[in-house]
């Protein structure tokens, strides 16, 4: 069972499904600590996460348990990779030949993939039989379609998929994969259309009608796309995804007076902010500028005085807008206006207790955007000073922003403040190292002083 596991695990990372892998291998390793190939599997996860002290413990607790990992060529790739990280280039190459001269090497490449599938069917076998008529029956069924498709059996995948009956849980999952393989590998947008509709004939749910449109989008065919969305917001009226949706596809068919008349209808109809969004953003795309700042303004006007954090982040993004309106209108003073409004505004949201947001990190992230918004704008005028200003004021919220950092750095070295400029890119590499940005500028400065 432990052997199970672990090619559950392995079989889960192939998939790129971290989070199951990663679940899978400690509890292998609950139960067995001495699998010194589940260490290295646990190691490749981290180094793909970034999370690379957390790899070199894996690598070195699996080679505690067996000297012989050394032989392993992913060893000493995953030591190579982890070495190359903290800058040790030439061990890192010095690794990566002494995995290349493995006896090991050549019969990895060639047999390994023969002999995971040969173990692979075998170990599934005795768990399909172990937890047949369970729940987990259901869970293997998928992790079986999956290791088909690894091997490039790709009407074995299917076979399997299809035995999943509406009647089981993982139903709509087993059709939504079904679909990707129909359209991926068979190029049969046909099936794979049918797949998304047979979710409908089980669950005739808002979602599954989103699902069945989406597909119909990801394949070009917009029309039909309209015609499920359409049918599913006569049976909900008040969704505004599906509204949306609909809005989005005629844009996709190129009938933007469609779409204009629709998400009109549709904000007349009851459907409020993301609508107005929708419809304002694609009046700017239009050029019809006098449409768009009416009913901007009409979006402003309504709850002008709510503090309800929905409402003031429809109105930030309103102002936003505007500022983009005017922008293009050749109107530079009521854009800077615009986005200032949009920034106070979005810092006023970001001052409430965090138990009304749902997420202060990205909220602070989205008030720096507007921040370096408002610089990029003061500088296109050549305003260095209120151009830093901003810039600073971004920084404020998100001090980790390298992109920030070094677009401050670059106005510092145009208006020659080569002391704050240095400064600045000496706080870049604290955060990264190897930025080419900083490096350059640094250099620069240095030719400058020389």
């Amino acid at each position: 069972l432990v052997n199970t596991g672990y090619l559950l695990a392995k079989a889960k990372y192939l998939s790129n499904d971290l989070a199951n892998a990663e679940i899978l291998l400690k509890l292998c390793l609950d139960k067995e600590e001495t699998i010194a190939e589940a260490y290295l599997l646990m190691a490749q996860i981290h180094i793909y996460k970034n999370h690379y002290e957390e790899a070199g413990r894996y690598l070195d607790t699996g080679l505690s348990f067996n000297f012989k990992v050394r032989e392993h060529p992913l060893y000493h790739l995953i030591k190579a990779k982890l070495q190359k990280k903290s800058n040790q280039i030439e061990q890192s190459v010095i690794t990566l030949r002494k995995a290349v001269e493995l006896p090991a090497f050549q019969d990895t490449v060639i047999n390994k993939r023969d002999k995971l599938d040969d173990e692979a069917d075998v170990i599934m076998e005795e768990a399909t039989s172990r937890w047949s008529g369970k729940a987990e029956e259901q869970q293997l069924m998928l992790m079986d379609a999956d290791l088909k498709l690894m091997r490039n059996d790709i009407d074995g995948a299917l076979k399997v998929l299809s035995s999943v009956s509406p009647t089981q849980s993982n139903y709509q999952i087993a059709r939504i994969k079904m679909a990707q393989i129909y359209l991926e590998e068979k190029k049969d947008k046909r099936q794979f259309a049918i797949c998304y509709k047979q979710i409908i004939e089980r669950n005739p749910s808002p979602a599954a009608y989103i699902l069945l449109g989406n597909a119909y989008m990801s394949i070009q065919e917009p029309a039909k796309a309209i015609e499920v969305y359409e049918t599913a917001l006569k049976n909900n009226p008040k969704n505004d995804e599906l509204a949306e949706k609909i809005g989005q596809a005629y844009v996709q068919c190129h009938l933007y007076n469609r779409a204009v008349n629709y998400y009109e209808a549709a904000l007349k109809s009851g459907h409020k902010s993301r609508i107005r969004q929708r419809l304002a953003e694609l009046l700017v795309q239009l050029g019809n500028y006098e449409r768009c700042e009416k009913v901007l303004r009409q979006g402003l006007e309504s709850n002008s005085n709510s503090y309800e954090v929905a409402t003031m982040s429809n109105h930030v993004s309103y102002w936003m807008l505007l500022s983009k309106l005017h922008f293009e209108k050749g109107d530079w003073l009521e854009a800077a206006e615009d986005l200032t409004r949009a920034k106070d505004l979005q810092k006023l949201l970001i001052s409430k207790s965090p138990s009304e947001l749902s997420n202060l990190a990205e909220e602070k992230k989205f008030a720096a955007k507007i921040c370096c918004q408002l610089a990029e704008l003061h500088w296109n005028r050549r305003d260095g000073n209120k151009a830093i200003e901003f810039y600073k004021e971004a920084i404020a919220l998100n001090n980790t922003d390298i992109k920030t950092m070094t677009s401050l750095a670059t106005i510092y070295l145009s208006m020659n403040k080569f002391d704050a400029c240095n400064t600045q890119c000496q706080l870049v590499l604290n955060i990264d190292k190897q930025n080419d940005d900083a490096t350059l500028v640094r250099h620069h400065i240095s030719l400058l002083n020389f």
